[in-house]
Formats: C-alpha cells, structure tokens, sequence
C-alpha cells in the first residue's frame, strides 16, 4: 500500500476494520512532527447505539495510535450532522449510502492539494464507482475555490480476509476495537451476525483459520468472542487436544 504525499493527509474514519488499516499505516509511515488527520461522521442514520459504538472505537483506536506513534500528531475532526431524514433503527441501508454522506461533508473542509484516503476495499460497492466518485470530488472541488484533491484507495485490491489478515500480523493492539455491525446493540449480544458486514467478517475470519500460524490463532479467538462460534480443529496428538481444552476452561472461567 503506497502512500501518497501531499500538504494534509485526511482518512475517512469509522473505527471499522478498513478505515483502521488505513489510518495506522499512515500515521506508521509518517514522519517526525508531521500530521494525519481522521475525520468522522456523526449522524443520526444509523440509530445512535452503532454511532455511539464506533465512537468509542475510534477513540480507542486513536489512543493506541497516540502510544505507539507519539511524534506524530494525530487530528480527529468530527462532523456532527442535524437531519430530519426518517433514521433506520439497525441498518443504514435505510437512510444514505455511506459514500454519498461521507463525501457530502467532507468535500467543504478539503484544502488545495490536499490528498483524501478512502478505506474500501475490493468487495465494497463503492469500488465499483471508484472513478465516478473520483470524478464528483475532483468536480466539486472545481467549483469551490478551483481547488486540486488527491484521493487515494489503498485498500481497493484487498479482499476483506488480506485487510484483516495485514491489521492482524502489523497492528495486532488495534484489532479488537474495531468495530463493523450495522444492528449493533448494547443490551444482550455485541453483534447481530446477521447483517452484511457480520457476514463479511464471519467469512473473512473462517478464511484466516486455515493459517497455521499466529493470525490464524487470532482468527479463532475473535470468531468465538465476537460470534460464539467456536472452530473445531483435528489433533495430531493427545497431548495438543489437552492444551486446546485446557485454554478453552480458562477462557470461559475469564468470561464468567
């Protein structure tokens, strides 16, 4: 994943899996004294529990951003939106697409020559669009002062199973406070696993279990801590089935 130099580095940040990629390999490749900044949307078209969610990821995410990489200042800009707009209780199918609410803000707060990172990747709708969204920005932008964007989509030929895969082994802090459900809730279960980006995620996971290796591991866990689901494996040996139970009663002593 290249990254492109220009006067301001901004990411469209969710707390989401992709954005989280995006935003800790920029601020990882950036030098000394310099900045990245991340900007987010608040709005009420998803139902306030998602919303309050990711915010919470995405301070998170930027605390341990700030540990690891303390000379580089890290921004947050949020953009808080007012709207009258009939909201959607669980999935923001129902209100705008993402694209369109995210682009929609954003373009009024770009600077000349600044380079925008958009975080979709291969399996996102909007990639299908990639040139038409270029084309809106770059026109939008025109009109506004004349001013010249950079956007930049460093994700567009990952899969969702090489994001998480590349989060895991490079940004392994930064994995379980990302957050993707459409419907999540904060009274009984933490996902739906129902909605489109649990299925993505569930997929995405089951794809890295068959790493015989650290992500792999990973994999496992967070298919049983986000999901319930536990993944069966075949032993070689007696002794590795007993290590395997033996971490499984540790881990259901830790969450009673």
């Amino acid at each position: 994943m290249e990254i492109e130099i220009g006067n301001r580095k901004i990411v469209l940040f969710s707390g989401g899996f992709d954005s989280t990629l995006v935003l800790a390999r920029l601020v990882k490749e950036a030098a000394d004294n310099t900045s990245v900044c991340a900007v987010t949307i608040d709005h009420n078209l998803t139902g306030t529990q998602k919303l309050r969610r990711e915010y919470e990821s995405q301070l998170l995410i930027l605390r341990e951003l700030r540990k690891q990489y303390p000379k580089v200042k890290i921004d947050h800009e949020v953009i808080h939106i007012e709207s009258n707009w009939i909201s959607g209780e669980s999935y923001n199918s129902k209100g705008l697409a993402q694209p369109i609410l995210w682009l929609c803000n954003i373009i009024p707060l770009l600077e000349d020559k600044d380079t925008l990172y958009l975080g979709y990747n291969k399996d996102d709708q909007a990639i299908l669009h990639e040139t038409n969204i270029k084309n809106l920005i770059s026109a939008a932008c025109q009109i506004q002062e004349g001013k010249i964007i950079n956007t930049h989509w460093p994700l567009k030929y990952f899969s969702k199973t090489e994001v998480l895969k590349t989060l895991i082994e490079e940004f392994p802090y930064l994995v379980d406070f990302c957050t993707s459900c459409e419907a999540i809730r904060y009274e009984g279960e933490k996902v739906c696993g129902e909605c489109l980006p649990c299925t993505h995620l569930k997929e995405a996971l089951f794809n890295l279990t068959l790493n015989n290796n650290e992500v792999g591991e990973k994999a496992k866990e967070m298919l049983k801590s986000r999901f319930g689901i536990r993944v069966s494996v075949a032993y070689e040996t007696e002794e590795e089935k007993a290590v395997e139970e033996s971490t499984e009663e540790e881990y259901v002593k830790a969450d009673n």
